[in-house]
């Protein structure tokens, strides 16, 4: 039978009294304050509850401005593009907001995308050989092939990609092996590269893919392609608090991930797209939460990709 441990955190008293000046009860600021120990008065709310405009910009992500650039040209030239995501929710809500944001957002017609998720049973995890192959199969020619949650750790695929005529673009969260970034890669957006300027190394891999986004309208605004008045992508982020909800990324040391799931639950319960409208029915109208996500949404949408083709929960969320 396994033993429990108990860790007792200390409680410093400055914290704690700067929670309980903003109105939490003693064991509200006790929690605060033992997560949050260098919390100080004034801070507790905003801390708490992060807005999006104290989100960190694309623009400190490794590689961010070779990949737009080369997405850019990409969709200027009518180049053939290919989204691969991971099989679970964060690479399935990641592929969502790439998906939704080249069709919906930047008008790239839809017959210059494919999208590609792992199979889990037949083609295991990552950019594997076995979908690789399939890719190959799928895509003779050149194509720009863009990652989601997955490719950091997928040199000698990506290597391969390249040797048939596909770029890749990763888009990432993942460890960095020992040996580097794919070097065959045309970039490696990845927060936890040791080059990375990003403060925040706990975002999912939807985030990233959602932060990518955002700098390619930018860029595609400014080569005149999008006119200025080009929709922010905010509505897509009740995708990414799905992501970071379900794949366990640290909230309590992460500004980001709290204004991500924040914001993204009050898209899902005020503005909903209809996948959210139809959870809503699911679950009674009783309002979405984050337990609701961890509990109720995210192991649905896990389980085609864990049994057969995740693809399934990618086209419900679209």
């Amino acid at each position: 039978m396994s033993q429990i441990h108990i860790q007792e955190r200390d409680v410093p008293s400055g914290a704690y009294e700067a929670a309980r000046a903003s109105g939490f009860t003693d064991l509200q600021a006790r929690i605060i304050a033992a997560r949050l120990p260098h919390i100080r008065e004034g801070e507790v709310a905003a801390t708490l509850s992060p807005q999006l405009s104290m989100l960190d910009p694309p623009s400190l992500l490794p590689d961010i401005d070779k990949a737009v650039q080369r997405l850019a040209d990409a969709i200027e030239t009518g180049e053939r593009l290919l989204l691969i995501s991971d099989h679970d929710v964060d690479g399935g809500t990641g592929l969502t907001i790439l998906k939704t944001a080249l069709l919906d957002y930047f008008g790239v017609p839809a017959e210059q995308l494919r999208s590609y998720t792992s199979h889990r049973m037949r083609e295991g995890y990552g950019v594997s050989d076995a979908l690789v192959t399939r890719i190959l199969a799928d895509n003779p020619g050149k194509a720009l092939a863009v990652t989601c949650d997955q490719g950091s750790a997928d040199a000698v695929r990506i290597a391969r990609l390249r040797e048939e005529g596909i770029d890749t673009i990763v888009t990432d969260h993942h460890e960095i092996p020992t040996a580097g970034i794919p070097a065959a890669a045309v970039a490696v957006v990845n927060p936890i590269r040791e080059d990375s300027a990003f403060p925040d190394k706990s975002i999912a891999g939807c985030y990233v893919a959602f932060l990518v986004m955002c700098a390619l309208r930018d860029e595609l605004i400014r080569r005149g392609r999008l006119p200025a008045t080009t929709p922010k992508l905010t509505p897509l982020l009740s995708y990414a608090a799905c992501g970071t909800v379900a794949d366990c990324v640290n909230l309590a040391n992460s500004r980001n991930n709290r204004a991500v799931v924040r914001f993204g639950l009050y898209l899902m319960n005020t503005n909903p797209l209809p996948c959210w409208r139809a959870v809503r029915r699911a679950l009674r109208d009783e309002p979405i939460t984050a337990e609701t996500i961890a509990w109720f949404i995210a192991p649905r949408i896990n389980g085609s990709g864990r049994v057969d083709d995740s693809m399934v929960s990618v086209d419900f969320l679209m």
